[in-house]
């Protein structure tokens, strides 16, 4: 996507809303949808002559009439990603302007709420997994432990004159023999009432020496009533040594709940919680019906199989993910960064050492081929480069396979390299170099001098008078050099039959130095008017003085008719 340099917008013509025949349709399908941070709009193009929009108008507001809505950007594409940071419900509107500067009718409504950042995305959740019923059940300590460890003995003991009065049914068997001691329980309890029925049964096998002790506990309940429907099932083990505790607790509940026959709570829960020394953690899932829900209350979390030689796909450890290989169908990120730091992509920006790619394009280049008139960019692949826009603007190509090369502006100078020869339409201006080989002009106009390795020539500036002309030439030290001068007369001056006879004669002297050379030229005739008229004819003259010591020269030339003389000189 491009957004358009100017405020108006990027395309040409008048800007009304007569559509004319050039002009695309205007059956556009416009979306919305909530994205991270924001919305993405997007639109479909024209299916009759989508070459012909110059860029799209988008408008946006809070309520869903367009009178209300103002414009946000002028876009060059399918497509705009509307930056917010609030999730109230937006309404969009695209607006076609095309290249003839046509205004076609206003496309919409689409609406959407934008989504929250990543980073707010992430804490909500949070919150949410430990305000819930899982993690706060994860989180929980395992009761039962701490009582049997405190005393194994007396916890039986207790159970059994707690529950004389019910109708239970006890085994036990115990042996001790002085510090050691050794239970295997099994208690059963059943209850009925005009209201409710309750069944439950509590296993226990424990050992203990002094204060060490072990115990594995399986406790089982059922009850119902009328409003109410419960199990839960617990299964305990623990071990204490010299004071420390380990023990693993799996619990399994369901329940139902009814007020005057309306539901009011339901749910099934199992966890596996483990804690040593007060560090609990465990696993678990919850489902509510509506929602399941899944958690791990670990440190590492890891998914694989454990053979050996086998790298784990999929890994998590101290708050960081680990994959190996991810298949990803669309990837949302607000930072990407590769092992080496040497490619980054942040904030919509690509930082890289390397990038390897097939085909590159930017702007309204979709391909090797420039895009319609109106837009810009650039292609980049194995045929070669393209920028601007030949139809309209400025441009640079380059073919690969035959080295062809431009760079110029639609409708004005070019500058091209093809074939080892270089082509320029237009002026070369340049404050120093050097250039070997041959150059070929059909003109040099030197404001100064032309050096010449070895050889330098120097061009004064010519001069110009009626019947006579001059102009100075400097030799440098050091050297001996020769001037060249070309002198030129014209036609210009006619005269009437008594200035001169038929064969009168004119010459065109250059003097150098005092070394002077001439040419005669004989009068013409013609008839004018009636008249016999008389001109000397236009003519040209170059004298040439060598082995000149270092100095300033007076080149003159002298004759009819306007005078012209240009000196060079040389020298080693």
């Amino acid at each position: 996507m491009t957004a358009c340099s100017t405020s108006e917008g990027c395309g040409t013509g008048i800007f009304d809303s007569v559509v004319r025949p050039s002009d695309p349709d205007n059956n556009l399908v416009l979306t919305a949808s909530p994205a991270f941070g924001g919305i993405d709009v997007a639109w479909s193009l024209p299916t009759v002559r989508p070459y012909a929009v110059a860029h799209v108008l988008i408008y946006r507001s809070l309520l869903n009439t367009f009178a209300s809505a103002i414009r946000i950007a002028a876009i060059s594409g399918d497509s705009y990603y509307d930056k917010l940071d609030t999730s109230l419900t937006y309404y969009y509107w695209i607006q076609v302007v095309t290249v003839n500067g046509t205004y076609l009718d206003v496309v919409g409504p689409a609406s959407a709420q934008a989504r929250p950042v990543i980073s707010r995305v992430i804490e909500q959740l949070s919150g949410q997994i430990d305000r819930g019923m899982l993690a706060e059940s994860l989180k929980a300590s395992i009761d039962t432990i701490p009582v049997l460890s405190a005393g194994l003995a007396q916890e039986v003991t207790d159970r059994i004159q707690g529950n004389q009065a019910l109708t239970n049914t006890i085994n036990q068997l115990q042996i001790q023999v002085g510090d050691n001691a050794t239970l295997i329980s099994q208690e059963t309890t059943q209850r009925t009432t005009q209201y409710s029925a309750l069944a439950g049964q509590i296993n226990a096998l424990g050992t203990r020496t002094d204060d060490n002790t072990t115990a594995i506990v399986a406790e089982t309940l059922a009850r119902t009533s009328a409003t109410e429907a419960l199990t839960l099932q617990i299964n305990t083990a623990q071990s204490t040594l010299e004071g420390n505790i380990a023990a693993v607790q799996t619990f399994a509940q369901t329940g139902i709940t009814s007020i005057n026959g309306t539901l009011t709570q339901i749910g099934a829960l199992y966890t596996a919680r483990l804690t040593v020394n007060g560090l609990v953690g465990g696993f678990g899932v919850y489902n509510d019906g509506s929602t399941v829900e899944a958690g791990f209350d670990v440190d590492t979390f890891w998914v694989g199989r454990t053979q050996s030689n086998k790298r784990k796909p999929f890994i998590v450890a101290d708050g960081e993910v680990f994959m190996d290989q991810a298949v990803i169908n669309s990837l949302t990120f607000t930072k990407l960064r590769d092992e080496s730091g040497s490619l980054l992509v942040q904030n919509g920006k690509v930082k890289a050492q390397y990038l390897q790619v097939n085909e590159l394009n930017a702007g309204g280049f979709t391909g090797w081929g420039w895009p319609t008139v109106g837009s810009s960019g650039g292609h980049m692949s194995s045929t070669g480069l393209l920028l601007g826009n030949y139809q309209d603007r400025g441009y640079l190509v380059f073919v690969a396979d035959n080295g062809f090369f431009e760079v110029g502006k639609n409708g004005g100078h070019r500058l091209t390299l093809t074939n080892g020869e270089m082509w320029l339409t237009g002026n070369l201006n340049g404050a120093g170099g050097t250039f070997s080989g041959t150059l070929t002009a059909n003109a040099v106009n030197a404001v100064n001098s032309i050096n010449l390795a070895n050889n330098s020539v120097t061009v004064q500036n010519s001069s110009s008078g009626g019947g006579y002309a001059a102009c100075n030439i400097t030799i440098p030290a050091n050297v001996s050099g020769t001037i060249v001068a070309v002198a030129s007369s014209s036609n210009a001056n006619t005269y009437g039959p008594g200035n001169f006879g038929e064969n009168s004669q004119a010459t065109l002297t250059i003097t150098i130095a005092g070394n002077s050379s001439s040419i005669t030229t004989q009068i013409g005739s013609y008839v004018a008017n009636e008249y016999t008229q008389y001109a000397f004819p236009a003519a040209a003259h170059v004298h040439q003085v060598k082995n000149l010591g270092p100095g300033t020269y007076t080149i003159a030339a002298s004759g009819w008719g306007t005078i012209n003389v240009a000196a060079f000189a040389s020298w080693k």
